[in-house]
């Protein structure tokens, strides 16, 4: 299910954030850093159990990235 919210993109991420020796330097690096994320990439809930049908939703998703023209994981701009 796509998220669109930006506020509920923000705080879910904040949640992934593994904090280290934490600094006011290092706060404001990673809160400008999500807040990029949340504007500018694509987020999505998942759900998961014993079904296995996450696994089709996942497979469609990386269909769909292709056809559109997406750049994946380990792109560059040019799409390499």
């Amino acid at each position: 299910m796509p998220l669109t919210d930006r506020r509920e993109i923000t705080k879910r991420l904040l949640f992934c954030v593994i904090k280290p020796f934490v600094t006011a330097d290092w706060w404001n690096k990673t809160l400008d850093l999500i807040g990029q994320m949340a504007r500018e990439t694509p987020c999505y809930v998942a759900r998961f159990d014993k079904s296995g049908e996450i696994i089709r939703d996942l497979k469609g998703f990386s269909t769909l990235q292709i056809m559109e023209g997406q750049e994946g994981p380990g792109t560059n701009k040019k799409g390499k």
